[in-house]
């Protein structure tokens, strides 16, 4: 005698279930890859190729973080730049002013009041944070650069002081601010007024590349500006008596000046062609991160036109299975009576 083999009813509803799930998961699937335009599974669908993405993205968030971060130096660039444009600029009037001055017969007074603010607005300036950090200490970024004494014994000189006594209180200057080939003094201007590094603030540009910027106040241009304003601010040129010694110490003052505007002009110019390093560098990280993209893209992209197709037939297939489902369930012999 024959049988028939029979489906648990059960095994065939569950089995049903599964298929319709399954084709919903698809469908899903195919809806989510066409609104990204990205695999819903690359690993699962680009096999060995998956892995490359790994790389590539990870290299294109660092690059992204070293283009973030040459962002801020570049600001920072920018901020220094014109401190120091401002500092020479404010330099060159007051100069201008005490070569004026100097010259003519009129009250010099107003060269000691004009010094005297002029210092604190330069200590300001040099003294200027961005970001957290100072921007002329150099690599010690979280020491404030410049705190000048309000007295400086050797920027002094008596109204009857001569020549020769003008000479040696500017030798004893030049020691106390390290310039001309002077040997520094106890106490001096490193020890008592500069906070900063002589070590220059450096940055890591990308993987292979730092760059050294910026200026600290410890910089010769910046100790001729100071011992220029000082001998200013600290001695009233007006009551001078012995015209060699008002000669010697206002030519003596003008000189630092001139040497400090030189300087800070020369720290211009490199500031400048830092700015146009680190813009370059941002610019070729910003290519270099689209590059990284296209190929993330390549590999883990989908073909629009062909998902559209898959999810077109997927939910076709999906639509009949449930009218299929709904049939089923509403057979009834009832109906065949």
């Amino acid at each position: 005698m024959s049988t028939i083999s029979t489906i648990s009813t059960l095994q065939k509803s569950l089995s049903s279930r599964q298929a319709i799930a399954e084709q919903d998961r698809l469908v899903n699937q195919a809806r989510q890859e066409l609104v990204t335009g990205l695999k819903a599974d690359v690993y699962a669908d680009r096999s060995f190729r998956a892995a490359q993405t790994l790389d590539l993205r990870n290299r294109m968030d660092r690059t992204e973080a070293f283009a973030t971060s040459n962002r801020l130096l570049q600001g920072r660039l920018g901020i220094t730049s014109g401190l120091v444009s401002g500092v020479r600029s404010s330099l060159q009037s007051f100069q201008a002013l005490s070569l004026s001055l100097s010259l003519g017969t009129q009250s010099r007074d107003v060269l000691q009041s004009e010094a005297r603010a002029l210092i604190k607005g330069i200590t300001s300036q040099l003294n200027t944070v961005y970001d957290g950090e100072y921007l002329f200490s150099g690599q010690n970024t979280q020491a404030e650069p410049l705190a000048l004494p309000d007295s400086l014994a050797e920027a002094q000189l008596p109204p009857g002081a001569s020549a020769s006594d003008a000479a040696s209180q500017i030798a004893d200057l030049d020691a106390w601010f390290g310039l001309n080939g002077a040997p520094l003094s106890t106490p001096n201007y490193f020890t008592s007024s500069y906070g900063g590094s002589d070590i220059s603030a450096n940055a890591r540009l990308d993987e292979g590349t730092t760059l050294e910027f910026g200026m600290n106040a410890g910089d010769e241009a910046v100790r001729h500006m100071l011992k220029g304003l000082m001998m200013y601010a600290q001695t009233d040129v007006d009551k001078l008596s012995d015209p060699a010694a008002f000669r010697a110490w206002v030519d003596e003052a003008n000189a630092a000046l001139s040497k400090g505007i030189s300087g800070l002009q020369s720290h211009e110019v490199i500031l400048g062609n830092q700015q146009n390093f680190v813009e370059d560098m941002i610019g070729r990280q910003e290519n270099l991160r689209g590059i990284y993209n296209n190929r993330v893209v390549d590999i883990e992209g989908v073909d629009g036109y062909e998902v559209a197709s898959r999810l077109e037939a997927l939910s076709a297939q999906l639509e009949a299975s449930y009218a299929v489902t709904v049939r089923l369930k509403n057979l009834s012999l009832l109906n065949f009576l």
